[in-house]
Order: C-alpha cells, then structure tokens, then sequence
C-alpha cells in the first residue's frame, strides 16, 4: 500500500495557498495554447495526405473553427 503522503495528488498540490492561482493561469495557458495548436497540426497531416485536395476556402474555415473551440472552452 502506498502511503498517504506520496501519493499523485499529494505530490503536485501547491506548497500554499496562493500557488493555487498560478497553477489554474498555468493550466488554463496550456489549454488555450493546445486549441490554438490542435488546428494547425491538423492542417499540415491533411496536406502532406492529399497535397492537391485541400481547397484555399478550408484554411479560414478551420482556423474560424479553432477560434470557436478556443472560446467554447
């Protein structure tokens, strides 16, 4: 049995109370760049999968839909 004290939960707590903060900006960085991010990467698999498929119109439109998911959250 593991003890109490190193357990997951535990160990990444902040050391007071006001690190609480800077762990939730942090969290919330992360996430905002990720929805940022996950487009993008889509984008350049869709290319190099079917290079001349990609109509010039998908590029807004996918960008518009990272920015609605970016907001959703």
């Amino acid at each position: 049995m593991v003890p109490r004290g190193e357990t997951f939960g535990t160990v990444l707590r902040p050391a007071s109370v006001r690190g609480v903060g800077w762990d939730l900006a942090l969290a919330g960085l992360v996430r905002a760049l990720l929805w940022l991010a996950v487009p993008v990467l889509v984008l350049q698999v869709f290319d190099r999968a079917l290079p001349a498929a990609r109509p010039d119109e998908l590029v807004p439109l996918a960008i518009a839909a990272g920015v609605l998911l970016a907001l959703r959250g």
